[in-house]
This record gives structure tokens, C-alpha cells and sequence, in this order.
């Protein structure tokens, strides 16, 4: 497997970070004054995944609200699906989250979205359901997983 880097991004990845939003979202894309948000919050992480030869295979981004951290928004080019990149970015992110003091990470998804099972499998779980947010009859689901380490006591 090729080895890609995960980085934080930077002002100068905005170009890759458009062109990857525009093939992952054809619906709902970012605009791009929206990830040049994403770039300079105080409040916010955008990690990549790259390869140098391939260029940029995955981004992520997290917001931190005092204890809680939310995971933004996800994205993996086509030809790198499958490959544990999405797995990565959020660890990463959970890793950033928990060293400033977050308890929670909350997301939001489109029901159905295949991301569902991604988002289950390390560990986050349903907590609400927004009724037609996308649209008419388009649910979106909230789902949480906890940041505290597993050895911790409450």
C-alpha cells in the first residue's frame, strides 16, 4: 500500500481541497469562502491525508465548542475509498480533541448514507434524528461517541 501522510492543512491547499469537495459532494458541496473558514478558525482542525505522488486522498474537519468536539465534514477521493483514510482523520481528530480537554464527539449525517456504517463501527452512536433536514423525507442523524480513554473512570 502506498504510505500517505496525514497533516494539518494550510491556506496554499485550499485548490485540493475544492477539487476534492467537488467529487465527493455534488449535493450540499462547501463553497469555498466555507473551507477557507475551515483553514483559519482558532477553534478548528483541518487534517489532510496526501501522497506524493497522488496528491491529496482525503480531508476532514473538526470544530471544538468547549467539551465538545464535532467532526464537520469527511471526505475520501474515489480511488482511495476502502483504505481507512476517513478512519484516520477522525482519530486524529480525537486525538486533538481530547489533548484540549474535549469530552464528546458529536457529527451529523444524511440517513442512509453509507457513512452511517463507518461512523457505527468506531463507535459513535445515534442520539437524535433531525426530521427532513436535508429536504423532504431526508433525515439527518446526530451521533456521539465518547472521547474519554476506556481505562478512565467517570
Amino acid at each position: 500500500m502506498v504510505e500517505v501522510q496525514i497533516r494539518s492543512a494550510s491556506g496554499q491547499d485550499l485548490p485540493a481541497i475544492m477539487a476534492l469537495e467537488a467529487e465527493c459532494f455534488v449535493e450540499d458541496a462547501w463553497s469555498q469562502s466555507a473551507w477557507a473558514a475551515e483553514l483559519i478558525g482558532s477553534d478548528r482542525l483541518v487534517l489532510l491525508a496526501t501522497d506524493l505522488t497522488a496528491g491529496l486522498a482525503a480531508a476532514a474537519t473538526f470544530h471544538l465548542v468547549d467539551q465538545t468536539a464535532e467532526l464537520f465534514r469527511v471526505m475520501t477521493a474515489a480511488d482511495w475509498r476502502g483504505r481507512g483514510l476517513a478512519t484516520k482523520l477522525i482519530e486524529e481528530g480525537w486525538a486533538w480533541a481530547a489533548g484540549l480537554g474535549a469530552l464528546e464527539m458529536l457529527l451529523e449525517v444524511r440517513d442512509g448514507s453509507e457513512a452511517v456504517a463507518l461512523y457505527q463501527e468506531i463507535g459513535f452512536e445515534v442520539i437524535s434524528r433531525r426530521r427532513d433536514y436535508y429536504g423532504l423525507g431526508q433525515d439527518a442523524l446526530i451521533m456521539q461517541r465518547s472521547i474519554k480513554g476506556e481505562g478512565d473512570d467517570d
